[in-house]
């Protein structure tokens, strides 16, 4: 358990880590960025850059957050599947950082963001230069405009980010897929690409304040799924979005059937093997298998 100096100095660590970010977003979007767009001729080479950049920026997040042992997770882990061409990435939300957690980890990608965030002073600049799409519903799901746009970067060889659940998810649970993310993928022709994210002890859940300390740190899960053609739905969105929600649900009980104790007890573990062996330069000798899966192996 936590005493109570640990947990000021988790705290303290906490309120640092998005201090910061807020400080670098405003740096990117300023002075970093804008450099780009002057020195870049082209418009989209600009934005490829610009995302690469910001790519950076959020891998040393993210490199914060697990030296600090707030949310263990290196994006340079990440197993993804041999993708050839744009896809539609599409995940469930159960997290505050599960933008900076993908885009860490694959950089090219735009993804569909709500109008409150892309108006904003602080990132409004960064996700202009980066190509992000702006959706001005309020579940941030996909209209007519922000389909065009989608279709639009897919045609051009960028893969699009969506979280079809237009929020972030209720604790321990998802809300109802919308099949916006399915249609785009159904009409460019593209596969999608399902991602399941998990994190335990949950942190930085919708209703959970960002300042909830957990006794032991947060274990952040980032898991590709094999590609879906479209093709095999016969282009039906609808039949698309239902599967695969399905399949993700499927997982998400299958790591909460380790149940009570003895999943607190796994992820312990996967917390004790990527952190025992962290040296001078903050990274453990764990395989990226051992890191990702040990939480949630059957055998665990």
């Amino acid at each position: 358990m936590l005493t109570g100096v640990d947990r000021a100095f988790r705290l303290v660590f906490n309120a640092l880590a998005f201090l910061g970010f807020a400080i670098g977003g405003a740096l990117l979007s300023w002075i970093v960025l804008p450099v780009i767009r002057v020195r870049t001729a082209d418009e989209k080479e600009a934005a490829r850059r610009s995302r690469a950049v910001v790519g950076w920026t959020f891998r040393l997040f993210h490199d914060y957050m697990r030296i600090c042992r707030l949310i263990l997770y290196d994006p340079r882990r990440v197993v993804w599947p041999t993708i050839q061409g744009p896809v539609v990435v599409v995940a469930n939300h159960p997290t505050l950082i599960d933008v900076t957690a993908l885009l860490a980890s694959r950089p090219d990608m735009v993804c569909i963001v709500k109008g409150a965030l892309f108006h904003s002073p602080a990132f409004s600049h960064l996700l202009r230069c980066c190509g992000h799409i702006v959706s001005e519903r309020d579940d941030g799901l996909a209209g007519a405009a922000v389909i065009r746009e989608a279709l639009a970067n897919l045609a051009e060889g960028v893969s699009v980010l969506i979280f079809p659940e237009g929020t972030r998810s209720p604790e321990g649970g998802m809300h109802r897929w919308r099949r916006g993310a399915f249609e785009i993928a159904a009409r460019a022709g593209c596969p999608v690409l399902p991602v399941y994210l998990s994190c335990l002890p949950p942190v930085l859940a919708k209703a959970a304040p960002w300042y909830r300390t957990p006794a032991d740190p947060a274990v952040l899960l980032v898991e590709p799924q094999a590609l879906v053609d479209p093709v095999e739905w016969g282009g039906s969105s609808a039949k698309m979005a239902a599967e695969i929600e399905e399949r993700l649900r499927r997982r998400m009980l299958a790591v909460g059937a380790k149940g009570g104790p003895r999943r607190d007890e796994a992820a312990a573990s996967a917390v004790r093997s990527f952190t025992g062996d962290i040296g001078g330069n903050g990274r453990s000798t764990a395989s990226r298998a051992e890191y990702h899966h040990a939480s949630f192996s059957d055998e665990s």
